[in-house]
């Protein structure tokens, strides 16, 4: 019988924050909750848990120890549950927190609990050819998902090496074999998300179309989000659902705890989202056709930096915070003063630009004159976490005609160096460089070329679509993506975007702040937040229409 390998971290979580394992949950801490589900299933003989050494998880357990009902063994690793690529996946899973998959590099739930190297050791002391893998903060797992997963592993563990199903991050275990943890281990900077992505240099079907996955109501599947313990808005989520189940949360399956969220009041479940952008300038050195700036006048300077410090430091830390926003970030002048303000306090930093221009190194010619080392330096050795760069083609005369600047050369350069200068810093695996192209008419010649290069050179590359600003530049997409029928937008209340004179947006697509929610300089944010309540329920009531900006809009399907 195999065993279930719960990966336990009592102090700091993979993500970086300050552990909630001892956080009481009805009448006992979060692991003892963990730990009582998962040893429901019938298949495991024990429940080994693989903490750093030094940090015991031993004191929250024991005093509940004799009702978990399965064996429970320790195995302490030496290494601290940290190698060199802890923090790429932590960064990688940051703007993709409520989903079991899609995050950077393809990065999933359970790449929150490597690095295999000790999971390997402790398989291989329990003599363990297959594994269930779980997080000790997962106090919502159901065993009857661990149980599928690992029966369908188990009937030809040779082809089904691992198993999984597409229930929301902390619900369900993952089935492996051991050579699969193995194989990572011996493989630094490798990841699961790989596994169950697509691998457009050896194309197959999508792993979610194959026996692996196990099939689960598209009910939990289509729930968007976080069941782990470990970040102060899925805790709050998690102690909302114990008040409203009550003694039954400790039997409740992954469809009851689907539904109960479902039947949540959102007046009630309004904190700020958990993604920010706050634009740090509407400036961009690259204004060709396929930039808001070359339709719209954004009449607005550069972001004050004490009005960036108060809106930092009111965000959670576990806030993904973007620097840029449809400017340039880079062509503000202390740029790197608000991303060093700001790494001390949230989750994630990433920064918005073009790469063709700095504030000390404006665009002075076309082509452009190519950055300094010094520039591009500043990029990598510092705070950033992910450097998104719009590139928006593979060739020059198509970036020519889209960016608006004959910069094709000096961009490829400048990432070409940038991926040089990270080599040689104290982590060559962050931060994440990912080159974006919105997808148009114009481009779509240049999408496999660009997705293909990328992907080899840097792990990842995004193709998104195209953006109006609810009608203020004409959609230069191929076709209309939007669904047929219209639902309750899936960024309300999600993502935030701080506009550089301090107008709060109601999403990324108010460029000009026609539907602001107010000012952050006039008032805190979480009561300028509160104003999302009155959209969400004209979203969840089919008033769209009613709305300023809402029921022009034909990007609300978008994740």
């Amino acid at each position: 019988m195999p065993p279930v390998l719960v990966v336990t971290r009592p102090t700091r979580t993979a993500l970086g924050l300050t552990a909630r394992l001892g956080d009481r949950l009805l009448d006992r801490p979060v692991i003892v909750h963990t730990l009582q589900r998962l040893a429901r299933i019938a298949a495991v003989d024990r429940l080994v848990l693989v903490h750093p050494a030094g940090d015991d998880p031993r004191p929250l357990i024991e005093p509940f120890a004799d009702s978990i009902g399965k064996p429970i063994a320790y195995y302490a690793d030496a290494g601290h549950l940290r190698d060199r690529t802890i923090d790429k996946w932590a960064i990688g899973r940051a703007f993709a927190l409520t989903c079991w998959r899609g995050g950077l590099g393809q990065a999933t739930c359970y790449d929150e609990l490597l690095p295999a190297g000790p999971l390997v050791d402790a398989a291989e002391k329990y003599n363990a050819e297959s594994v269930l893998l779980v997080g000790a903060d997962w106090p919502l797992v159901d065993p009857a998902l661990g149980a599928a997963v690992l029966d369908n592993h188990l009937t030809a563990p040779e082809q089904l090496k691992l198993c999984f199903t597409q229930a929301p991050p902390g619900l369900s275990p993952i089935a492996l074999q051991r050579d699969v943890l193995r194989q990572l281990a011996d493989h630094p900077g490798s990841g699961i998300g790989p596994i169950v992505g697509y691998n457009p240099h050896s194309p197959a079907m999508d792993p979610i179309s194959k026996d692996v996955n196990t099939a689960i109501d598209h009910r939990v599947r289509d729930t968007y989000r976080r069941l782990i313990h470990d970040t102060p808005r899925a805790a709050e989520l998690i102690d909302r659902l114990a008040r409203r189940l009550g003694e039954s949360l400790l039997d409740a399956d992954a469809l009851t705890v689907a539904q109960a969220i479902a039947e949540l009041d959102h007046a009630d479940d309004i904190p700020l989202p958990q993604q920010v952008t706050l634009e740090l300038t509407p400036r961009r050195p690259a204004a060709g056709r396929v930039a808001p700036q070359h339709h719209v006048d954004l009449d607005r300077g550069p972001i004050e930096v004490d009005l960036a410090r108060r809106v930092i430091d009111q965000l959670a830390p576990d806030t993904t915070l973007r620097l840029g926003g449809l400017g340039d970030a880079l062509l503000h002048p202390h740029w790197r003063a608000i991303a060093d303000y700001a790494a001390e306090r949230v989750l994630c930093v990433a920064l918005d630009t073009d790469l063709l221009a700095t504030h000390d190194h404006p665009l002075t010619g076309n082509p452009p004159t190519p950055l300094p080392d010094a520039a591009l330096a500043a990029l990598v050795d510092g705070p950033i976490d992910l450097i998104t760069v719009r590139l928006n083609a593979d060739s020059a005369a198509v970036y020519r005609d889209l960016m608006g600047v004959d910069g094709f050369s000096a961009v490829m350069d400048h990432l070409k160096r940038l991926h040089n200068l990270r080599a040689e810093t104290a982590n060559p695996q962050l931060p994440w460089i990912v080159p974006r192209l919105a997808k148009t008419t114009a481009n779509l010649t240049d999408m496999e070329t660009f997705f293909e290069r990328w992907l080899r050179l840097f792990g990842t590359a995004v193709i998104e679509p195209t953006s109006c600003g609810c009608g203020l530049m004409p959609d230069l997409g191929p076709v209309p993506m939007h669904p047929p029928a219209r639902t309750p937008c899936r960024q309300l209340g999600g993502r935030l975007s701080v506009l550089s004179d301090g107008a709060i947006a109601l999403c990324d697509q108010d460029w000009l702040g026609r539907d602001a929610l107010g000012n952050a300089a006039d008032a805190p944010l979480a009561e300028l937040v509160a104003g999302f309540a009155d959209r969400q329920a004209a979203h969840d009531q089919g008033r769209v229409a009613e709305l300023t900006l809402c029921g022009q809009c034909t990007e609300w399907h978008r994740p």
